[in-house]
């Protein structure tokens, strides 16, 4: 069953030395999340999920590492007592 709230993180390992936009990292990323889209999280809507981008040195290998761990439902706020 898919998780309703999540954090995904992705961990992109750069092969080299050369210079990387974080943006286009990121963008990189999008694919991967439509993949796990309805079979690992629910809704990737701005209130289901939180998204992490980090990278690491992977010498001649490239690869991304994908984490997805559940998040905690959001506390339902209780109107004020005594509010007009």
């Amino acid at each position: 069953m898919p998780f309703t709230r999540a954090v995904v993180r992705f961990k992109v390992g750069i092969p080299d030395k050369r210079v990387r936009d974080m943006d286009n990292l990121i963008a990189s990323c999008i694919p991967l999340l439509n993949a796990i889209k309805r079979i690992i999280i629910k809704d990737d809507n701005l209130r289901s999920i939180k998204l992490e981008y980090s990278w690491f040195e992977s010498p001649r290998e490239p690869k991304t590492v994908i984490e997805v761990d559940p998040l905690p439902s959001p506390l339902k706020r209780r109107p004020r007592q005594g509010a007009h």
